[in-house]
């Protein structure tokens, strides 16, 4: 029996493991899609600002870095 226990307590570990892995890639992806969110909305403000190419050149290389991550 104690091969049936070790066996439990590692499947246990791993299971943890891998629940602690899911969480981390949905709050991982909760966070980029907020920052892309975020970057899209200045983009879009700056538009209808009619802010100068440049900027609105800036937000739109940002809001394609936050696409990539």
């Amino acid at each position: 029996m104690p091969g049936n226990a070790a066996e439990l307590s590692a499947r246990v570990r791993h299971d943890e493991a891998i629940r602690r892995d899911r969480i981390n890639a949905v709050l991982d992806l909760g966070n980029v899609i907020s920052t892309h969110r975020q970057v899209m909305w200045k983009r879009g403000d700056a538009t209808r600002r009619r802010a100068g190419t440049e900027r609105l050149e800036a937000l739109r290389d940002e809001s394609h870095m936050t696409r990539r991550k």
